[in-house]
């Protein structure tokens, strides 16, 4: 992502600086430099269009959800059973994990800088092959029962599991949990539990109750695939687009 947008950052960059100008008898100078700036953006991003056009996919389908789109926001529904099961993810909700592809493993978390990179893996006696991290979805799955009572889980990705030794689909993480009975009807003033604080009995269970509504290694690849081609159509033609529909006077 960051490389579609090194072009328009350079750009803005540039141009905000050349229109600082200490005095106002430069007024119709900056206009002028504003509308010239204007028809550049727009031809950059026409430019920037047409070359991320040619890399849209079609949205994957799954192989136990409908789903349907709206905007930046995608749900996903099946039943099971007497029961309502609908997960929902937003491109705009995004963690980052460590590419698998990366040789050095360590005890890399995210958290230290760019620049010390190298040298933690030296500490750690193991080679450094830099990689970008990895966009992914964080998504919540919602469980309605026949008495109107909601289970929710938020839930994310990233490298290492709580209990990955165990686990298959490890890379998917239950984040935390609530309970919204039917009497409430809303879950604004609900207790959301953190995983953390979870026996691994209890995360294991509740890892078996969502595998046997769909939630499981097979929906981890597929949601993983669709948040891919999801987040590209919503930066192609709702971003992308967006600033060329501005830039047109739309």
């Amino acid at each position: 992502m960051a490389s579609r947008l090194s072009t328009l950052y350079g750009f803005v960059s540039r141009g905000l600086t050349a229109r600082t100008s200490p005095s106002l008898s430069h007024g119709a100078k900056r206009s002028f430099s504003s509308s010239k700036a204007l028809s550049k953006l727009l031809n950059v991003v026409k430019a920037e269009i047409s070359t991320e056009q040619k890399m849209l996919e079609n949205l994957p389908t799954f192989s136990a959800f409908d789903v349907s789109v709206d905007g930046s926001i995608a749900t996903l529904l099946r039943s099971y059973k007497s029961e309502e099961v609908k997960v929902q993810l937003d491109v705009n909700r995004a963690s980052e994990v460590v590419s698998d592809e990366m040789e050095g493993e360590g005890d890399y978390d995210g958290d230290f800088e760019e620049a010390g990179k190298e040298e933690l893996y030296e500490e750690e006696g193991e080679d450094f092959d830099e990689k970008e991290q990895v966009s992914v979805p964080v998504f919540s799955v919602s469980v309605k029962n026949e008495a109107g009572s909601t289970m929710q889980f938020d839930c994310l990705f990233e490298e290492f599991g709580p209990y990955d030794e165990t686990m298959d689909w490890n890379s998917m993480r239950i984040d935390s949990v609530s309970v919204t009975p039917s009497s409430k009807g809303t879950t604004e003033a609900v207790y959301y539990a953190n995983s953390t604080s979870f026996s691994e009995e209890l995360y294991s269970g509740l890892l078996e109750f969502l595998n046997e509504r769909g939630i499981n290694e097979e929906f981890s690849k597929e949601i993983l695939e669709f948040y891919r081609v999801f987040e590209h159509q919503c930066y192609v033609n709702d971003f992308l687009g967006g600033i060329r529909d501005f830039c047109s006077g739309k």
